[in-house]
Order: C-alpha cells, then structure tokens, then sequence
C-alpha cells in the first residue's frame, strides 16, 4: 500500500486560502437544494450563491498573490464547479423532469472535459500548462444556472439557453486543448 505524504504547512494554508475556500462552499451548497427539492426559490438562490462564489474566488485569488494558493484553485475551482452544476442538474432532471436533450445539453462541457482531466492527471501534464478556467469556462457556468434558472421557471429560453450553453462549453473546452498543445509544443 502507497503511503501518501502528510501535507506541508504550506500545502494546508494554500489549500485553506481564501479563494479556496470560496470554492470549497459550493461542494455543501451542491447539497442543498436535495433537502428541499421543491423549494424553486432555495434552488435559485442556491445558485445565486454558487455564481457568486465563483465569481468572488477568482476575484480574490488574482488580488492575492500566494501562487501556491492559485494552483491549488487552478484545479478546485473546476472540481467544485463541476460538482455544483452536475448535482444541480440530477435534481432538475429528478424533480422538473426535462428532456434528456436539455440534460445532455447543459452537461456537455461536463462529459467532453471529463476525460481530458482524467488524463491531464494521469500523465505528467506539460510545464506551464495552466489549467485554470477562462473566460469560456466561465461563461459556460454562468450559461448552464441561466438554462436550469429557466427551465425551473418554466421559461421558454431554457432549451435556447441549453443549447448556447453546450456551444460556449464546447468552445471552453477547445480551448483548454489548444492551451494544452500550445504547452506541449512550448516544452
């Protein structure tokens, strides 16, 4: 059996910085609106909440100047992101019962990123190559609480919305590759 390392001072200060733990909340918050799974007004809020904290960690983390704490939230922030949105999405699929268009759709990032992660960290990922999310990455987020928001909310634009949000997501994600390779070929 392996033996992990006990992490260093440091490890646990960057882990606990502000900015991260900023991302950490919305791990619990993915659970909240399973407690009241009818409660369309603690759905959104929760949501509300949630862009809010991904909104604020990249705020404060790029005012502060602990790089240690910046890689550590170059890869949390997306794993707590991810983890927000996918129970999100299950809940709406669960309670709204939405076309499995509509989940698809809105998880399309989710399922074509997933993989490169996997594989980002099971081989030695290039020096340099910044995993952070962009401005795609993040206006994937903020597409796919607009398209579950409107399909809550019984709103016509939420399959419009899905749709946008599965492009802007397969736009992030072409761009995370081409960071990638660029990396690569810079090595």
């Amino acid at each position: 059996m392996a033996v992990t390392p006990i992490p260093s001072e440091s490890e646990r200060q960057a882990f606990l910085s502000l900015p991260n733990v900023l991302s950490l909340v919305r791990i619990p918050l993915a659970g909240v609106p399973w407690l009241a799974r009818h409660d369309l007004w603690l759905l959104i809020a929760t949501m509300c909440v949630a862009a809010f904290t991904d909104w604020a960690d990249g705020r404060v983390a790029r005012r502060r100047g602990d790089a240690a704490a910046r890689a550590t939230g170059a890869w949390l922030d997306p794993l707590c992101d991810k983890a927000f949105v996918v129970s999100v999405a299950l809940l709406v699929f669960v309670v709204h019962d939405p076309p499995w268009a509509f989940v698809a759709l809105v998880l399309t990032r989710e399922a074509l990123q997933a993989p490169l992660v996997l594989l980002y960290h099971l081989r030695r990922p290039p020096r340099g190559f910044d995993f952070r999310a962009g401005v795609l990455g993040k206006a994937t987020t903020c597409a796919q609480f607009f398209a579950i928001g409107a399909l809550v909310l019984d709103l016509e634009a939420a399959m419009p919305l899905a749709v946008f949000s599965a492009l802007v997501g397969i736009a992030a994600v072409a761009s995370y590759v081409r960071r990638f390779l660029r990396s690569r070929v810079s090595e």
